[in-house]
């Protein structure tokens, strides 16, 4: 797992292993594309516990500060910040829809017909089911709580936001 994050993550997606079950597969700056055994949540609570990040926390103050339940961001340092995307329409009750991309990797967006293309920066595509606009937003969101996160992050190294 810590090789994947020092290759650079660019996208995280969800898809069907051979046998229906969840997986995911993980584009990397170089172009690698690497399929991971785990659900997208398991994925996810497994990377933000790497960093002793607590996702649930994390996805509370966003929730507060965007005043948005759905489609949120999520920070993880200055340099991954992930966007919400559906990639995939769910054939389970538990099945999530939606892989996240690298805020910063995020080359191009195309609109063709009912679905969006997103380029990454490593050379990968992302078809997507919002349309461009919404997609659009999300990138905003994301932008938004970085700089939100950057601005505490230097208030909290200065000595301005105490922990308690």
């Amino acid at each position: 797992m810590r090789d994947i994050i020092k290759k650079g993550i660019q996208g995280i997606l969800p898809v069907y292993g051979d046998k229906g079950e969840n997986a995911v597969i993980i584009y990397t700056d170089n172009g690698e594309k690497i399929f991971i055994d785990k659900s997208i949540r398991s994925f996810l609570s497994y990377l933000f516990h790497l960093r002793r990040i607590d996702l649930y926390a994390l996805r509370q103050w966003t929730r507060e500060t965007l005043h948005r339940r759905n489609g949120l961001p999520l920070v993880f340092s200055r340099d991954i910040v992930l966007v919400p995307i559906k990639v995939r329409k769910p054939i389970g009750r538990a099945d999530g829809s939606e892989g996240y991309i690298s805020l910063l990797h995020i080359e191009e967006i195309t609109q063709k017909s009912d679905k969006t293309i997103i380029s990454l920066q490593c050379g990968r595509e992302v078809i997507s089911f919002h349309s461009k606009k919404i997609i659009e937003n999300r990138i905003l969101f994301a932008q938004f709580m970085l700089n939100k996160y950057e601005k505490e992050q230097y208030l909290w190294e200065k000595g301005y936001i105490y922990p308690y």
